[in-house]
């Protein structure tokens, strides 16, 4: 009830940010993106592969009609839904209106985390819209933007305490990002943590789990049916030997990043053609996966210095990064930054500080990114020291950290900044609410 009062209170304000926040996206999807040569090659060509399938043969296969289980399936889902005229661009149209209701979420977010401060809940929804990862993401062919809509309608009803329906949000969530489960325990300890009553505990832990299960049940039960394994990827198999084993392989050996994967593949070749032989059986992909995970286990193990340097770096490219990489990643034509045991940091503000682009543009909005950026990260850091000393924040903070160290956590093998993008709102919202503080002077803290 309250919250229908707040939609009809600021319906107009709602509106227009929706509007302001679809605009500019279009507009930077017409000028940055539509016309890249690259708009539909790696992971989105992937996706868009068995998208095809899933209209051609209302199954989710590969190209060779095999089982597709590299990703989990919601994004293809979606594409294939939404491609009208076989056109796959109007799925990005389609994406870039659903993104203007992030500012939205994040705007009902702010108010339950602050109930009463509008000023707040305004001010994030507004830097929402102008956010340049929000932009840049809401048209292009990748999951963020879909996984980041349902992320926050998970933890909108989460907070509201409407545990079932949070729930199933979370396991849509789960078809579109393999993270869910994580999410899922993480979630399970907060309620108890913050919960005293146990009866209270174990109903809202049945609520959430019962709505989760209903939407992976039927993608976990296909996935055992065809494999005799629970899972909702094999992308773990892959990530960890490109981005963590062979990484690994290059510094102990000093040599290149391909001559190190080339390598590390031959092993893992070699491993699944032995596990082949000493079991009589062909491997399905979940167990050629598991064989990846363990040998990437194998050298965090034998060499764990190094893998804890390589996760310490990964893990500070992931906070520090910036979302205009994916700019130059279109503006190069699909050139990504190369992995070198001679890379160092001056490198990587070398990338940004001084880019070389084809479209000038692109400078001027690494050059705002970096303001913005400035400024969120130093209001995150003030309200972190003013949780200290003012209780409402501290109670904040402590329902809402897990979940940004979670999704900072989960990229200690492969650093990039769109990985950190779901916790993005977070961010905004504490970052504002100290800025709010600071610049009104405010003596009886809210």
């Amino acid at each position: 009830m309250k919250l229908a009062c707040d939609i009809k209170n600021n319906n107009k304000f709602l509106i227009f940010i929706f509007f302001l926040s679809v605009t500019l996206r279009f507009i930077f999807f017409n000028f940055f993106v539509k016309d890249s040569s690259v708009l539909w090659q790696f992971d989105s060509r992937v996706y868009k592969q068995v998208a095809e399938k899933i209209i051609e043969k209302k199954q989710i296969n590969n190209l060779d009609e095999s089982p597709h289980f590299y990703r989990v399936p919601g994004y293809s889902i979606f594409l294939a839904l939404t491609n009208f005229d076989s056109n796959f661009n109007n799925s990005l149209l389609i994406q870039i209106i659903l993104s203007g209701f992030i500012p939205i979420l994040i705007f009902y977010l702010s108010l339950i985390l602050f109930p009463q401060n509008f000023l707040l809940a305004k001010l994030s929804a507004l830097y929402s819209c102008i956010h340049l990862g929000f932009i840049i993401f809401s048209g292009l062919a990748l999951t963020e933007s879909i996984f980041l809509i349902l992320f926050l309608s998970f933890l909108i009803l989460y907070f509201k305490n409407n545990f079932f329906y949070a729930g199933i949000l979370l396991g849509f969530a789960s078809m579109f990002r393999p993270v869910g489960h994580y999410l899922f325990f993480l979630t399970i300890f907060l309620i108890l943590f913050l919960t005293k009553n146990l009866k209270y505990k174990l109903t809202n832990i049945l609520f959430i789990f019962s709505g989760w299960l209903i939407v992976i049940l039927p993608w976990l039960l296909r996935n055992f049916l065809l494999t005799e394994y629970l899972f909702f990827s094999t992308l773990p198999g892959m990530h960890f030997i490109k981005h963590s084993a062979a990484r690994i392989y290059m510094q102990v050996n000093n040599i290149s990043y391909m001559n190190a994967l080339n390598t590390i593949n031959q092993e893992w070749v070699q491993s699944i053609k032995k596990y082949s032989q000493d079991n009589n059986k062909i491997l399905n992909e979940a167990e050629i996966c598991n064989i990846g995970e363990k040998i990437a286990f194998d050298y965090f193990i034998k060499y764990p210095f190094i893998a804890l340097n390589l996760s310490v770096k990964n893990i500070l490219k992931t906070c520090f990064s910036l979302y205009s990489s994916e700019l130059l990643f279109l503006d190069s034509g699909g050139v990504l930054p190369d992995y070198s045991n001679n890379n160092n940091v001056f490198d990587l503000f070398k990338r940004f500080l001084i880019p070389k682009v084809n479209n000038k543009f692109i400078i001027l909005f690494i050059y705002l990114e970096i303001i913005f950026f400035i400024f969120l990260i130093l209001g995150f850091v003030g309200f972190i020291i003013n949780s200290v000393y003012y209780s409402i924040d501290r109670k904040i903070l402590v329902k809402l950290i897990l979940f940004v160290y979670l999704f900072i956590f989960i990229s200690l093998s492969c650093g990039f900044a769109r990985l950190r993008l779901p916790i993005e709102p977070i961010l905004i919202i504490l970052s504002v609410k100290f800025w709010l503080y600071n610049f009104l002077k405010k003596r009886n803290y809210e």
